[in-house]
C-alpha cells in the first residue's frame, strides 16, 4: 500500500510561508526549513502513532523563536 503524502503550512509572524511535504505514516515530520533549525522543528512536531493530521496544518511561530 502506498503512503499517502500531504502537505504541512508554517507561516511565521513575519508573513513568510514554509511548505513541506511528509508521509503520513511517518514518525515524525521531516520539516524543509533551515538546517540550523530542524532538530527544533523535529521535536516540536512529535508525532505519536495514534496522531492524525489535517490536510493542511498552520502553525504560527515568532521568527526569533527559531534562531
Amino acid at each position: 500500500m502506498k503512503s499517502k503524502i500531504k502537505k504541512i503550512y508554517i507561516q511565521l509572524t513575519d508573513g513568510s510561508i514554509f511548505c513541506n511535504k511528509f508521509l503520513a505514516r511517518d514518525s515524525f515530520l521531516k520539516l524543509a526549513v533551515d538546517t540550523k533549525c530542524h532538530k527544533l522543528w523535529r521535536s516540536l512536531f512529535d508525532i505519536k502513532e495514534n496522531l492524525k493530521i489535517n490536510e493542511k496544518h498552520f502553525v504560527f511561530f515568532n521568527k526569533k523563536f527559531l534562531k
